[in-house]
């Protein structure tokens, strides 16, 4: 057998594993952006620990994106550090939440931190 044939057939075989795996790859993907999330059997129990979503919707003791943050100190209280761009919010000692503004002061993120022994943190 030629050296040249030997090579295109070492070729040929890595061509068809890597389009194999290439396949299986994108199939991976489209079966995963098709997947709709399973809604939980218990949504009532987390909905009493922590953050919840409701019809698309994320929501952190009833402050969500796009609140404006006097709305979020009115429900919340006084933030432990106020600023113009964030606050946060200490709730005992293995709770906290960082709510981040705009510059129209309405919420674009929430960042929610558990520690300890994470007895309140949603499961």
């Amino acid at each position: 057998m030629s050296p040249a044939l030997a090579f295109s057939k070492k070729f040929r075989s890595i061509f068809v594993f890597c389009s194999c795996i290439s396949a299986l790859l994108i199939v991976s993907t489209l079966n995963l952006s098709a997947q709709k999330p399973v809604p939980s059997q218990n949504a009532d129990a987390a909905a009493a620990q922590g953050p919840e979503a409701r019809s698309g919707a994320f929501l952190y003791k009833g402050i969500g994106i796009g609140m404006m943050a006097d709305d979020v100190r009115k429900k919340l209280g006084e933030p432990k550090d106020k600023s113009d761009p964030q606050d946060l919010f200490m709730f005992g000692d293995d709770e906290s939440a960082q709510f981040l503004y705009d510059s129209s002061k309405k919420v674009t993120a929430i960042m929610i931190t558990y520690s300890g022994k994470m007895n309140g943190a949603p499961t």
